[in-house]
């Protein structure tokens, strides 16, 4: 059942782009930080982790597009005031 697996598929994306960052290879390690966002899709914190992993390879459409998204699952999001900020930044 794939339900019951999620929450190990998504911890085991973390722990092989958390190895790619530290390896400094930041294209695969945005690769597995979208797989681990595509299993859960409602955790505001995987898109800001995505986010930011993008603004870093300069990606600013896609960083924008994580941001976008973590407001609407987030409206009242503690960093709510910085997102906006840099959406406007990087539109």
């Amino acid at each position: 059942e794939p339900e019951a697996y999620r929450s190990a598929l998504v911890d085991g994306y973390l722990q092989v782009a958390d190895r790619y960052n530290q390896g400094g290879q930041l294209d695969k390690y945005i690769d597995h930080l979208a797989l681990a966002v595509d299993q859960s899709p409602q955790t505001t914190s995987l898109h800001l982790k995505l986010a930011t992993a993008y603004e870093e390879a300069r990606k600013y459409e896609d960083a924008v597009q994580q941001w976008r998204l973590v407001l609407d699952l987030e409206p009242e999001h503690p960093d709510r005031t910085r997102l906006l900020n840099l959406i406007r930044k990087h539109s």
